[in-house]
């Protein structure tokens, strides 16, 4: 990102006094795309950050039709949205936060949340749009959901506890091999499974991942709900949040 030059216009006091000045500051900083049409969905301004987002510099924008940010299955929906609303001032979709595609210079499409706003000018509408790109968010959220898919359809346990020994998830696999539901035992102690002569076992297990160890595959004999005692192999490995 460049560094945006503070524009002339500030008061003796350091304050912005010119509203068209602090209008360009606050666009040109901000991180998220501001793109301002007419009625005939011509652009008029785009801000830094649609750079940014879309990969076209402003010189090729400003002038274009919005539809070139788009693809093409949405532009003819667009064309008609906004001749709609501007003869009869009825929205097809909300106009705060919706989720809509976008189209890249090069081609690919974006995940963008998108907000509107309108105002008029010399008795004709015109139109902000607010477009905070979201394909990071969107790819994240994918991959988690194909994870969790592949751990609730495991056939072995596969479960998670925070450093205090507390049961936090528990796939299908656990269920199997444990007989207990996820309902019975989330939120509990794993000491719960633990077979008495062995439970020492756990608090050292909790301080070495606390450590950031991973603990290599063992042989134990946790103590499932029916009551047999189980002959299982168990390997621990610490998973880390942002933080």
């Amino acid at each position: 990102d460049r560094p945006v030059e503070m524009p002339e216009g500030k008061g003796a006091d350091g304050t912005l006094r010119d509203s068209d000045v602090l209008f360009r500051t606050v666009a040109e900083t901000a991180s998220d795309a501001i793109i301002v049409i007419d009625e005939d969905s011509k652009i008029l301004f785009v801000n830094s950050s649609t750079e940014r987002i879309f990969g076209y510099l402003k010189d090729e924008l400003l002038g274009q039709q919005l539809t070139i940010l788009m693809p093409d299955y949405f532009r003819h929906v667009h064309r008609q949205a906004i001749q709609k609303y501007v003869e009869t001032g009825k929205k097809h979709l909300s106009w705060d936060g919706v989720e809509l595609l976008g189209l890249h210079k090069n081609g690919n499409e974006i995940c963008l949340e998108i907000s509107f706003g309108e105002f008029v000018r010399d008795g004709k509408r015109i139109f902000t749009g607010i477009c905070r790109d979201r394909t990071e968010r969107k790819r994240f959220e994918q991959e988690r959901h194909q994870l969790a898919a592949i751990v609730e359809s495991s056939e072995d346990a596969i479960v998670s506890k925070n450093l205090k020994g507390i049961i936090q998830s528990w796939n299908r696999g656990a269920e199997r091999i444990f007989g207990y539901t996820a309902e019975e035992v989330i939120g509990k102690h794993i000491s719960m499974l633990a077979v008495r002569e062995r439970i020492d076992e756990i608090p050292q297990i909790l301080e070495r991942i606390r450590r950031g160890g991973r603990i290599d595959p063992f042989q134990t004999q946790p103590r499932p709900n029916y009551g047999r005692v189980l002959s299982i192999s168990v390997t621990i490995s610490p998973v880390r949040d942002s933080s």
